[in-house]
C-alpha cells in the first residue's frame, strides 16, 4: 500500500532530488510528497549537505496555464535565490555522420542475415543464440 516515494542523490556538500511519485487515490486531503521531500532535506543535512537542489522550476510567466505552477511554488517557498545549475542539451549529429551510421547499421543487419551459421553455438548475455 505504497502511497508515495521520493529519491535523492547525495554529493558531499549538496544533495539533489532525483525522482518521486505519489498516488492521488487516498482519503488523505494532504500532499503526500511534501513530507517525503522534507525528510530528504533533513537526511541530506544530517549527512553533511549544505544545500539541497529540488530540480527545475518553471518560469512564472503564465501561472494559470502552467500545470507545474503548484510544484514550482512549493520549491520556491524554501528560498528567494534561484540558481541555474544545469541545462538540457540534445545531440544532433551532422547529417553526413548520421547517414554513415545508418549505412553501417544496415550493413551489419545484412551480414547477420547472410551469415547466420557463423553465430551457431555463440550465446549472448541472455543465453540465446
Amino acid at each position: 500500500a505504497l502511497l508515495g516515494l521520493a529519491w535523492a542523490g547525495h554529493h558531499g556538500d549538496h544533495a539533489h532530488y532525483d525522482a518521486g511519485a505519489s498516488t492521488r487515490d487516498t482519503a488523505l486531503k494532504a500532499g503526500i510528497a511534501y513530507p517525503l521531500l522534507w525528510d530528504l532535506i533533513v537526511w541530506s543535512h544530517a549527512h553533511g549537505a549544505l544545500w539541497f537542489d529540488f530540480g527545475g522550476v518553471t518560469v512564472p510567466a503564465d501561472l494559470a496555464a502552467d500545470p507545474l505552477a503548484g510544484i514550482s511554488a512549493f520549491k520556491r517557498s524554501f528560498t528567494k535565490t534561484l540558481v541555474e545549475v544545469g541545462q538540457e542539451w540534445v545531440y544532433e549529429p551532422h547529417p553526413t555522420i548520421a547517414a554513415a551510421a545508418e549505412r553501417a547499421r544496415g550493413a551489419t543487419e545484412w551480414l547477420r542475415r547472410l551469415l547466420p551459421s557463423s553465430r551457431a553455438g555463440v550465446r549472448d548475455a541472455h543465453g540465446t543464440t
